[in-house]
């Protein structure tokens, strides 16, 4: 039969070598078939933790603390809310009861004999001032007494999506809260949550009423005319220092129409010659040692403890960090912070491998010789 001139390097010797094949093939797996190489370091890029909060939505965080007067406000009334509007007078004569109204989509409600009153974005202070007003102007009662409850609170939601314990819409009864505490009417993150929550904000100007009102979100329309309807912003929010550091300059305040998500942890892998290889949740700061120790440590005889590498993908390609782990747990190098899917390779100890492909090449050579005799 006639040989490939490529016999002796190549295809044909994998072919030749069935060991050595597979192990060129989990290796292309592992790494890749990118056209580039990835570039070696000979030290991590980035040695301390990154925070999820970058500097853009650290200001819109704070910017959201322009609302927080609002936080100590009276409740402002908007649509769907319910209210009870009693008016005594009425009642010692037995002429009517409490009566619970409705706010309308236009912010309406209808009272009797005095008709149709515009309550959107009032208190209740100022509606029971209103409807004293016209039943004095009116002459209809010439000094009222008039009592306004809210008795649903409706018009204010806000939607909690994600890692929670009980994801859902919540009714607020405030103007604004804040994050921890919409966070906590959900039930909290749940085992799956990461370092990150997106607080989604509806930034919609809204739509003046006939008598200068406006609605929740503290917009002014011209001539009751809406604005763009597609106004959303995003504040990315780091969970850990927020929860665990107690940073409460991130504690947003979150309105009508927003939205918090608490995406599933990103993830990092160890592969190799680790105890319990896998992949393991970054759900805080996570440094290579950290790393290490979730997946249980090394295989004492086969791993190689200062042979280590970690890959690593970013924007502007891929990276391949060496890793002296004996000299990382001695202080003498950087103990640096994993980021999402970086992968841990724990490589085999050069004896061991050598070794190890000593004795399947020699058994191959006596099952060779074996079939010739």
């Amino acid at each position: 039969m006639k040989r490939s001139k490529t016999d002796g390097r190549g295809l044909n010797r994998s072919l030749r070598y069935p060991g050595l094949g597979l192990g060129l093939l989990v290796m292309a797996v592992l790494w890749g078939c990118a056209a580039s190489e990835p570039v070696v370091l000979s030290e991590p890029m980035v040695t301390s933790p990154v925070s999820y909060t970058d500097e853009v939505s650290r200001r819109l965080a704070q910017g959201t603390f322009q609302r927080l007067p609002e936080l100590y406000e009276d409740y402002r009334l908007g649509p769907e809310d319910v209210l009870e509007v009693s008016i005594f007078e009425w009642e010692l004569r037995e002429e009517t009861k409490s009566v619970e109204f409705r706010v309308s989509e236009t912010g309406l409600i209808g009272l009797p004999v005095i008709g149709d009153m515009r309550v959107m974005n009032l208190t209740v202070e100022e509606i029971k001032a209103r409807i004293e007003k016209r039943l004095k102007e009116w002459q209809i009662i010439p000094n009222p007494r008039v009592s306004v409850v809210v008795q649903q609170f409706r018009s204010k939601r806000v939607a909690v999506v994600g890692a929670v314990r009980d994801p859902g819409t919540y009714t607020i009864r405030r103007n604004v809260t804040t994050l921890l505490d919409i966070l906590s009417l959900a039930g909290g993150p749940d085992a799956r949550a990461g370092q990150v929550v997106y607080v989604i904000r509806d930034i919609r100007p809204t739509i003046s009423t006939d008598n200068g009102a406006t609605s929740e979100n503290g917009g002014r329309a011209t001539n009751g005319l809406p604005f763009d309807l597609g106004g959303k912003e995003v504040i990315s929010i780091d969970l850990y220092e927020l929860l665990e550091l107690g940073d409460l300059s991130l504690n947003v305040l979150v309105g009508n129409g927003d939205v918090v998500n608490v995406p599933e942890a990103k993830r990092f892998h160890v592969i190799g010659f680790a105890r319990d290889p896998g992949s393991f949740a970054l759900k805080k700061p996570t440094t290579v040692l950290e790393g290490i120790a979730m997946a249980r440590g090394f295989q004492e005889i086969e791993a190689s403890k200062k042979d280590c590498v970690v890959k690593r993908k970013t924007a502007d390609g891929e990276y391949i960090i060496p890793v002296d782990l004996v000299a990382v747990s001695r202080g003498e190098a950087p103990n640096f912070y994993l980021q999402p899917d970086d992968i841990i390779y724990v490589r085999q100890t050069t004896l061991r491998r050598t070794l190890l492909y000593t004795y399947e090449f020699v058994g191959k050579m006596f099952t060779f010789t074996g079939r010739l005799f």
